[in-house]
């Protein structure tokens, strides 16, 4: 008998910078799209959306995470996608959530939960006019994936999903 292939379960997190002036209809379509199209491929993970930036993580087969990742990266609703964490895994940070989509104000969250009190002091001294996606991008992984996993737990103002 042929030995069964299983395809590795990966955690991809990725940050980048989003267009100018997205829409209120553009996010919900994002989080409409997604929802849907994560339930189909069994994919599960969360999104926050900031004025300038895209933190997502995503959870799923390897093969059908790294096509999806694809298909975002060609997006044009934001652009210099960077891949801050790839890693195999053996079960789910996010299992129930087909796509966890908040839209986050920094400024008004609790004090523990504002990117400056979980990134690193060397993240947190850079200006505040760099986008989100560039500070995200010089912090240790685990404290990105953590920050979203406060976001996933809280479920802060999240996004219509239909």
């Amino acid at each position: 008998m042929t030995p069964l292939r299983r395809q590795k379960l990966i955690r991809v997190v990725y940050a980048s910078v989003a267009a100018d002036n997205l829409s209120a209809e553009a996010l919900r379509d994002v989080a409409v799209v997604s929802a849907r199209n994560n339930a189909a491929e069994k994919l599960t993970g969360v999104l926050l959306h900031t004025p300038d930036t895209f933190i997502q993580v995503l959870e799923g087969e390897e093969r059908t995470l790294l096509a999806t990742l694809e298909r975002i990266d060609r997006d044009p609703r934001h652009h210099d996608l960077k891949i801050l964490l790839d890693q195999v895994i053996t079960e789910r940070r996010f299992p129930d959530w087909a796509m966890g989509g908040y839209e986050i104000d920094a400024s008004a969250l609790p004090a523990e939960l504002r990117p400056a009190a979980v990134l690193p002091p060397e993240v947190r001294a850079i200006s505040g006019a760099t986008p989100l996606a560039a500070q995200i991008e010089q912090a240790p992984p685990n404290a990105v994936l953590d920050f979203l996993e406060r976001f996933y737990l809280i479920q802060t103002r999240a996004w219509p999903l239909v």
